[in-house]
């Protein structure tokens, strides 16, 4: 089963929301590792599909987000493991 944009777009939020240190922060988190895993995809596309209200703000606020320390790299690792486990089976564990 091959899973669509919008579909990872979900996995990422429901990792991000089990290791954001604040409700606010889940999108951005999301953002960060979708961005990480697709560099080529349009910073308004992964707001869109992130439901972002502004998807050409998603780039922006996350990095302010990311930049003043909200979160880190180790809550965008766990979004991205979350998010290509599917591909790897037993070995994402």
């Amino acid at each position: 089963m091959t899973l669509t944009l919008r579909d990872r777009a979900d996995v990422a939020l429901h990792a991000a929301a089990d290791v954001a240190p604040a409700p606010d922060a889940v999108k951005h988190i999301a953002f960060k590792a979708m961005r990480a895993l697709y560099p080529d995809e349009s910073g308004s596309l992964l707001g869109l599909v992130l439901s972002y209200p502004a998807p050409n703000m998603a780039e922006g606020m996350s990095a302010l987000y990311h930049g003043i320390g909200i979160f880190g790299e180790l809550e965008i690792d766990h979004v991205i493991g979350a998010i290509v486990a599917p591909a790897y089976g037993e070995r994402a564990h």
